[in-house]
């Protein structure tokens, strides 16, 4: 899956190891819900 690193003072998902088993659909949906709340925040 991904793990965070903090680049620059910021965080940022990466990849950790390409896994043929993970749920694409789940990962992006996660990553979609999380960039979602996080801009409604910044408003």
């Amino acid at each position: 899956m991904l793990s965070t690193c903090v680049l620059d003072g910021e965080i940022w998902a990466r990849s950790v190891a390409a896994n043929p088993s993970v749920d694409v659909n789940l990962v992006v949906e996660s990553i979609l819900a999380t960039s979602c709340e996080d801009a409604s925040q910044r408003v």
